[in-house]
């Protein structure tokens, strides 16, 4: 596995942080090795996830407004998740995910 390989992998996960899971969609469609496709993958499973529950927790924060007090939670879980995965995909590995189809 290219060095390449791992660098684009690694990036896909914080790309997630910047653009929720708009950029890994991007990056799937477009990355030619299959280490990057792969991670790519994960990541848009993760962030579509993160980006559909904290939609979720602001919606039902209008009649529970204590729910918002998530939402920085929420941020800190896909920051910590996302580095760590990052992380993974740098070392050549594949990232795993809590709570995702993928």
């Amino acid at each position: 596995m290219s060095s390449n390989s791992n660098v684009m992998g690694s990036l896909v996960h914080v790309l997630g942080l910047f653009t929720s899971f708009l950029g890994s969609v991007v990056v799937t469609r477009t990355a030619g090795n299959p280490h990057s496709v792969r991670n790519a993958e994960r990541a848009v499973g993760w962030q579509a996830t993160a980006f559909a529950v904290t939609v979720a927790v602001a919606v039902i924060g209008v009649g529970f407004p204590l729910l918002w007090a998530l939402l920085p939670l929420l941020y800190l879980l896909n920051l910590q998740q996302s580095v760590k995965a990052a992380v993974t995909a740098s070392e050549g590995g594949m990232a795993q995910y809590p709570y995702t189809p993928f």
